[in-house]
């Protein structure tokens, strides 16, 4: 019989090239330019005054937000309304009107949240990842954000600054019906399927020996089933499944660093 492992590897290819087609597909504005989120659905923990609210933090836009205090406590939030892929951010500083001062932020957190009560700061390598901002006021800067996640509520949190933290910017995405997060759903899939009508494991020889098999490459499970495809007599078994924890596992770090799930 080939090797599960063999024909896992070259679809665990074909399923990233459908990972990286998918991310390109899935990155369209998501409303900041275009006003389609509405100005109730910006917030932020504090305002430099009415001039420099959450709403005016549109890419683009002839204002911008800023805080009213300068220091990495501070936060921008945006409201999706429902639940969307989002791949990636696109950020831009701001010249003052008044002062001509220019203001932009040079490195940046994200988090995220289904119900803006648990957050989740989106992380790469187990670390908190710290995007590249931007380095003047003119140019806009986009970071991917790999792998996407899908969130109703995003925060942006300034780490670095230049002058004062400012900023204007736009999220990219889809809509979470039909897109595949980090082919992760794919890998799954093909797991299924190959093992599904590759796998079918010898038994016993008789009532009192034991037989073991090696489930290659392992799998990660809550639940297993064994189902009987041949038999003697009645279908008659006595079980025990070896393995170990998750947590600090070779496999599930090589796994996670290709496969991280947002």
């Amino acid at each position: 019989m080939k090797s599960l492992l063999g024909m896992i590897l070259p679809l665990l290819v074909e399923a990233s090239m459908l990972r990286m087609a998918v991310a390109t597909e899935c990155s369209s504005p998501l409303g900041m330019e275009s006003r389609s989120i509405a100005d109730n659905r910006l917030s932020a923990s504090s305002s430099y005054n009415d001039d420099w609210r959450p709403k005016s933090a549109r890419l683009n836009n002839n204002r911008s937000w800023s805080p009213d205090n300068n220091n990495r406590s501070e936060w921008l939030q945006i409201d999706l309304l429902e639940r969307k892929v989002v791949s990636g951010i696109q950020t831009q500083g701001f010249q003052s009107p008044w002062s001509l001062r220019r203001y932009y932020v040079t490195s940046f957190k994200l988090s995220y949240s289904a119900d803006a009560t648990t957050w989740s700061i989106f992380q790469e390598n187990g670390s908190d990842k710290i995007f590249v901002g931007n380095s003047n006021v003119y140019d806009v800067k986009e970071n991917d954000i790999d792998p996407p996640i899908r969130a109703r509520f995003i925060r942006l949190m300034a780490e670095t600054w230049s002058t004062y933290i400012t900023i204007r910017l736009e999220l990219l995405g889809c809509e979470i019906q039909g897109a595949i997060i980090g082919g992760v759903g794919v890998v799954i899939l093909i797991i299924v399927i190959i093992v599904s009508m590759f796998c079918i494991f010898d038994g016993n020889s008789n009532a009192n020996g034991i037989k073991e098999n090696n489930i290659d490459p392992p799998i990660r499970a809550r639940f297993i089933r064994l189902m009987a495809e041949t038999w003697r007599y009645d279908i008659t078994v006595r079980l025990e499944l070896l393995g170990c924890e998750i947590q600090g596992t070779k496999l599930w770090n090589e796994l996670r660093e290709l496969w991280t799930i947002g």
